[in-house]
């Protein structure tokens, strides 16, 4: 080349390289010593052109990024790989370069390395662009994405995770790599997901169409909770993409199931009172149209008392009912309770049924202190379960009983009700606490008194066992705690 255009030449370059938009330098590969930089480098890093000749760039790279220069002394380095029998090679990587101040500044640099005609490596040439913002806004969304409570998933077109979040791994006991690669049936618990149901949530949010669905997961212990998911198509560093975002249900889960529990109660509660309440009506109406065609005083008497048992009937059911109703409604409200007194206060009432008299009552309430608990809630207890042993005491036995006793374990009461009455068959145990449940034809209550029990007691942080055989008896064991030992 002529010298005036080889002048031309260099003029041309160095007015590219002083007035370049982005960051210019060149670099000696032997050493790594800066040999030129333009003003926008200079700029970047905060260094005169006088101060970072007299660096090289290692000196100014992270430390973390140093591996990324191996080529400066490596003749089997990427630049030497790359060249292949060319004038030049291109390389780009992601760097950190410290500033003057000590700031890092996050860099994309495009790296020329040129070669002289007898392959000797004798500049590199890099052009820099200050990529902080980005790297900056990358890190915010990561921080964002494995910081949300929520589970959120990244997925190919066929449903292969590209990523999962920090809450996905916390959540299921896996590191972030068992995910990547596989699809969603990992995270599924066996048998509980209609996965062609699934894949057709799938597709519809891959046309476009966003989905919710619920899921039912298993984690790496085997606990297995009910999540609701959203789907839709979205785009994750440029690429289309599939996003799901999952949360827990279980606690809704359980709430529903709850609500259904209480729907299907109630409407069994309605069903069984009304016909509780009804069949006495009925009857009362039958023997007043009797009562009508007789005047013999005797018949009249029967009738009568015909009438008064009905009655009694049904004042028990709705005595049931609003005992019910206390239970399950009212707050607990704790006090000082003697417990002995509290069951002579019981007894009294019941002493005008029908067997108290034949049975034997031994009461033994063995507790130095009175008892802290809700009294309104242990009165209904004790009644329900001494009025029991009265109702289905065994008549044909001379020796019948109740034995009622009370002892303090740790912080817990412990309540005995036994007798020798009729008994509960095996086969009606496991249900004999169930609302509206009769272990015997000849019930003589609605089926509520030991579900109220039942109730009352875990409302009390109690429970209650029963031990019973057909034709010798039962005995209830009460646990509560006794608020005077908590």
């Amino acid at each position: 080349m002529p010298p005036l255009a080889l002048d031309q030449e260099n003029n041309r370059y160095n007015m590219l390289f002083q007035h370049a938009v982005l960051g210019m330098v060149v670099v000696c590969p032997q050493n790594g010593r800066f040999i030129d930089a333009n003003p926008i480098y200079c700029e970047m890093l905060g260094y005169s052109k006088e101060e970072l000749l007299l660096l090289d760039v290692k000196s100014i790279t992270h430390p973390d990024d140093i591996v990324l220069h191996t080529h400066l002394a490596d003749p089997d380095a990427p630049f030497h790989t790359l060249r292949l029998n060319r004038p030049i090679a291109h390389f780009q990587i992601e760097k950190r370069y410290f500033k003057k101040n000590g700031d890092i500044l996050h860099a994309q640099v495009s790296i020329t390395a040129i070669f002289d005609e007898d392959g000797n490596h004798i500049e590199d040439v890099g052009i820099v662009r200050d990529i902080s913002q980005q790297v900056a806004a990358k890190e915010t969304y990561f921080d964002l994405f494995d910081n949300s409570p929520d589970l959120i998933y990244v997925m190919d077109e066929n449903a292969t995770f590209i990523t999962v979040n920090q809450s996905v791994v916390e959540k299921y006991g896996y590191p972030k790599e068992y995910a990547i690669g596989k699809t969603p049936d990992i995270f599924g618990a066996p048998d509980r997901n209609d996965m062609e149901k699934v894949a057709a949530h799938i597709q519809k949010a891959w046309e476009g169409e966003p989905q919710y669905f619920d899921w039912w997961s298993l984690t790496a212990t085997g606990q297995i909770f009910p999540k609701e998911l959203v789907i839709k198509r979205g785009k994750y560093f440029g690429k289309e993409v599939l996003i799901a975002i999952g949360r827990d249900i279980s606690q809704r889960y359980e709430i529903e199931q709850k609500l259904q529990k209480a729907n299907e109660e109630i409407a069994n509660f309605i069903y069984h009172t009304s016909h509780d309440l009804r069949s006495p009506v009925a009857s009362l109406q039958g023997l007043l149209q009797v009562m009508r065609y007789t005047n013999d005083p005797q018949e009249l008497e029967m009738y009568m008392a015909m009438m008064e048992k009905q009655l009694q009937k049904m004042d028990n059911s709705i005595g049931e009912i609003i005992d019910y109703q206390k239970i399950t409604n009212t707050e607990i409200h704790n006090t000082e309770i003697n417990l002995k007194k509290l069951v002579e206060e019981v007894l009294e009432p019941l002493s005008f049924s029908e067997g108290y008299a034949a049975i034997e009552k031994n009461v033994q309430i063995n507790l130095p202190n009175p008892v802290q608990s809700d009294k309104q809630r242990l009165t209904v207890i004790l009644a329900n379960l001494i009025s029991n042993s009265i109702k289905y005491y065994d008549k044909n036995k001379t020796n019948s009983f109740i034995h009622i006793s009370a002892q303090e374990k740790d912080t817990f009461v412990e309540i005995i009700v036994e007798d020798n009455g009729i008994g509960i068959a095996a086969e009606h145990h496991a249900h004999i606490f169930d609302m509206f449940y009769r272990a015997t034809n000849d019930a003589k209550g609605t089926g509520l008194g030991l579900s109220i029990v039942k109730e009352a007691l875990e409302k009390l942080g109690g429970s209650i066992s029963l031990s019973a055989e057909l034709g010798k008896g039962c005995k209830f064991t009460i646990k509560f705690p006794n608020l005077h030992r908590v």
